[in-house]
């Protein structure tokens, strides 16, 4: 385990390493179409938002928006979105909460069903790691939920 006197920076890179038995990546091959990239599991994604290893200074949504982030929400391990109540706010807009759906590929989103899907009517934010549409805003009935790819956004 880390010691408590080490920084934030890089302890997550040191962690996974540590727990995965290499250094810092996986073996097997994405499913995003890039052969040289390694899979990277959806629940990494979770621990990036909730950890915030994020470069706060230019964090943007996929539509251009600043984002700053007070507060990652709370882990939902049940049904429904992977984060509760996150506090944000898009923009010049005031902050706002609610839901964080959180998936490695932009697509997942429709393939999982989230767009007919009423337990997902608080999501606010849709964070993934690539974004694999090229679309800067998911949907979810009428209307349209922005979002955050961190490929380029990690600190």
């Amino acid at each position: 385990m880390a010691k408590a006197t080490q920084s934030a920076e890089g302890q997550f890179s040191r962690l996974y390493a540590q727990w995965t038995g290499g250094a810092g990546s996986v073996a097997e091959r994405a499913r995003l179409g890039h052969a040289d990239q390694a899979e990277v599991r959806e629940k990494i994604v979770r621990c990036l938002w909730f950890d915030q290893f994020l470069d706060s200074a230019n964090l943007a949504t996929e539509d251009g928006r600043r984002l700053a982030v007070f507060s990652p929400g709370y882990w939902n391990e049940g049904a429904g979105p992977d984060f509760r109540n996150a506090e944000f706010a898009l923009g010049d807009a005031p902050r706002v909460r609610g839901d964080v759906e959180i998936h490695v590929a932009a697509s997942d989103w429709n393939r999982h069903g989230h767009a007919d899907d009423p337990m997902y009517g608080r999501v606010l934010l849709h964070v993934v790691l690539h974004n694999d549409l090229g679309e800067a805003t998911v949907a979810q009935g009428d209307r349209r939920i922005p979002q955050l790819a961190l490929a380029r956004r990690l600190s």
